[in-house]
């Protein structure tokens, strides 16, 4: 038997009660040959959340709970390659999973390593020990869920996928006698062997992509109508077996209505209880439309509109194989994405969230200079290499310690309003203060008077990079911009990208083609403030980076720039159309803007150069559009008076989720603002109106950090009033005291 060794989780100071509760486990000593390298990222513990900048009395720290110790929740966590070779082993990669509180746990068999010699199963294999993963699960009361997915090179020879999983052909597994009858063997043997474990099998992963299929050899993608087929004989066999089994079908990649349009008229529309969709996204709330359609699509055809979200993820880094290579991603936005796409799922009455990923793995580069290498998939809960838990792994431990199956969801009368919607950070600029966005909000003015036409004009400012050492700024998102991203693409946008910190590119666009008219910066870094003035000057479009002429395009004569319906916005990550964002693309910005000119005509180099010593213009009153000194302020200091607002990327930027006690019916309100999100948010405040119910000795949790926080409401004309709130980019609990107990 292996010794252990005790591990103390928390200590928990309670005001109210004068105790101190510690959780002391017993884990199995890790004794594997694993050496921890110099600059391998360790623990460091949870994010800040925005509590702790509101006058709230601290409480103390919300309990975490194993999974054992909870009865069920809808939270679950991706760990398809478990069983893959790994430097922790299966128990030590569970007992992350107990640790964390997750209910759900996804596995991915392999058939090529679990039948190696044609008609002989072996699904304890020490190249795959399924057995071991499942039976570890369970004794954690963790639910396994399984996805039937991939090939066997016994009888298809196509290549392995991203994830070294043998692709399968679909020709081969639905029309060759042979191949559909080893497949079906194979199915049959998993749930015979698991059916008292497994519940939910899942078919499939991502058929709308090519990228985990193919038909007859080739660099096809199988149709709906295959994956169609696909499902009915999986079905068919699992439930010839386990009649109960709950079948989940679509598993697609993001949300795609066409593909489940598509299925609900295939031959698998018989054969499924639930549609899985992977989400996947910079701004988790941007798809809540989309899921509420595809609700919508299911219930108009009579099936189950309860959808299962079964994957996605987000990266902690910007240099990460997989989805999201490149953008202004760190380990405290990762924290907030993860709670929100969890949150996001739950309000949309998705059944089950699973998180994609448990821990960081190999895996491709999707873009960048170095695309179709191997890298690292950032999305794990946990670092590579190290295995410790990132900031997100705390944060899933307190969304799954509080919010499960002791609530259920109802809709609660309460009334919010934001008396301060915080968000926009200014910090030291160029001159005086500069408004530092980091991938966070975006602000606009949809006045026409930024509508040019094809008559010249300029925009003037001091940019300043959030991105050093080795990370890439890639595509990081427009500065100032008033585009409408149609293919016509009448409009302008500058926007930074590059493939190197210390020699990037400034693009812009000022046309009606999508043309991108490039230039390189000065060969210091972009870590330091830079003077940019995209201008139309008669039939030439110029690019000025401190004080110099860098880039001329000839031939704007014809240009029509005029986008009435669109909005000039500053650090967008995609169109606005009066503030809503219409066209997502791209990531958010990472730096900071200070000092914004616009006028309505062309500078002489006399002005460039007066603009960035003395940062004014002569003559400017007749020509000058606006100007944003960004000193603590959103307005426009000429006398146009066209001040910015704040926008997130919707047009309810504020999120809720409501709640009740099963025991008490006492109301649970989750909260959050879906605007982009930001290292360092500077949180506003929120006022709460809740009639009903009232909430017994109410106390606001911080899911970011575990912060637990004495609330005092009033009491006015029978409602509960919740004064000065705080509210920010990541979501805050307001329930009973009792539910920590």
């Amino acid at each position: 038997m292996k010794p252990t060794v005790p591990f103390i989780e928390y200590t928990i100071a309670n005001a109210c009660r004068g105790r101190v509760i510690v959780s002391v486990l017993t884990v199995t000593a890790m004794f594997i040959p694993l050496v921890i390298a110099a600059g391998l990222k360790q623990d460091m513990g949870p994010a800040k959340g925005p509590g702790r900048q509101s006058d709230l009395k601290y409480l103390g720290q919300l309990h975490s709970r194993r999974s054992e110790e909870i009865g069920g929740s809808c939270w679950g966590i991706s760990c398809h390659w478990i069983v893959d070779p790994h430097e922790l082993t299966i128990v030590q990669q569970v007992e992350q999973l107990a640790r964390l509180g997750a209910k759900w746990g996804f596995l991915c068999p392999d058939w090529n390593r679990i039948e190696t010699e044609k008609g002989k199963y072996d699904f304890n294999s020490p190249a795959h020990p399924l057995d071991d993963a499942i039976d570890s699960m369970v004794k954690r009361k963790i639910a396994p869920i399984i996805q039937i997915y991939g090939g066997n090179q016994l009888y298809m020879s196509l290549k392995l996928d991203c994830n070294k999983r043998q692709m399968a052909d679909a020709a081969l597994l639905l029309d060759d006698p042979v191949v559909r009858q080893a497949w079906h063997r194979y199915m049959e043997a998993m749930v015979h062997r698991y059916k008292t474990y497994v519940r939910v099998w899942e078919i499939w992963n991502e058929p709308n992509s090519g990228s985990f299929w193919q038909k007859a050899g080739k660099n096809f993608t199988p149709s709906v109508k295959d994956y169609g087929r696909i499902v009915k004989e999986a079905t068919s066999v699992i439930r010839r077996i386990q009649p109960e089994a709950v079948i989940i079908a679509g598993s697609t990649a993001h949300v795609r209505l066409d593909y489940l349009d598509g299925f609900l008229s295939s031959e698998g529309v018989d054969y499924f209880d639930h549609w899985s969709v992977h989400p996947y996204g910079e701004l988790p709330e941007l798809k809540d439309a989309e899921i509420r359609r595809a609700q919508e699509i299911l219930a108009d055809h009579g099936r189950s509109p309860v959808l299962w979200q079964s994957e996605c993820g987000f990266p902690s880094s910007a240099d990460t194989g997989g989805w999201g290579w490149g953008g202004p991603w760190n380990e405290i936005k990762h924290a907030k994405w993860v709670l929100r796409r969890l949150l996001s799922d739950a309000a949309l009455g998705m059944q089950t969230s699973i998180y994609f990923v448990l821990n960081d793995y190999p895996c491709l580069i999707e873009r960048g200079p170095d695309r179709g290498t191997m890298g690292i998939n950032r999305k794990g809960l946990h670092f590579f290499g190290s295995w410790k838990p990132k900031p997100a792994a705390h944060a899933f431990r307190h969304l799954a310690s509080l919010i499960d199956n002791r609530l259920e969801p109802k809709p609660l009368n309460i009334d919010l309003k934001i008396i301060a919607s915080g968000g926009s950070t200014y910090v030291a600029g160029k001159l005086g203060k500069a408004v530092d966005l980091s991938g966070s909000d975006y602000y606009y003015n949809p006045s026409p008077k930024f509508d040019f036409g094809t008559n010249d004009f300029a925009v003037a400012f001091w940019y300043q990079s959030d991105h050093v050492g080795s990370e890439n700024p890639f595509n990081e998102g427009q500065m100032v911009t008033k585009d409408n991203a149609s293919s016509a693409r009448p409009g302008w946008g500058v926007n930074l990208t590059g493939t190197d910190p210390k020699a990037p590119v400034i693009a812009y666009d000022v046309d009606s083609g999508g043309f991108r008219y490039d230039h390189p910066t000065p060969t210091d870094d972009i870590t330091v403030y830079h003077h940019i003035v995209l201008q139309r000057n008669g039939d030439d479009v110029e690019s000025w980076l401190d004080g110099k002429l860098v880039s001329i395009k000839s031939g704007a004569d014809h240009l029509n720039i005029s986008t009435p319906s669109y909005s000039f916005a500053v650090g967008a990550r995609g169109v606005l159309s009066n503030g809503t964002l219409v066209s997502g693309g791209g990531y958010g910005l990472d730096g900071r803007i200070d000092e914004l000119w616009v006028f309505n005509q062309a500078l002489m180099q006399d002005q460039i150069e007066t603009l960035i010593v003395s940062n004014e213009v002569s003559n400017s009153r007749s020509i000058l559009v606006a100007h944003y000194p960004f000193d603590n302020t959103l307005k426009d200091t000429s006398s146009n008076g066209l001040h910015l607002t704040t926008v997130g990327g919707s047009s309810d930027p504020i999120r809720t989720y409501t709640l009740k006690e099963k025991t008490t019916d006492s109301p649970v309100v989750v909260y959050w603002l879906a605007v982009p999100m930001q290292t360092d948010f500077t949180a506003g405040k929120v006022q709460i109106l809740l009639s009903g119910k009232p909430i017994d000795e109410p106390v606001l949790v911080d899911l970011l950090d575990g912060c637990v926080y004495v609330i005092d409401p009033i009491e006015h004309e029978h409602r509960m009033v919740f004064e000065g709130l705080p509210v920010a980019d990541s979501p805050m609990v307001l329930c009973s005291r009792r539910l920590l107990e």
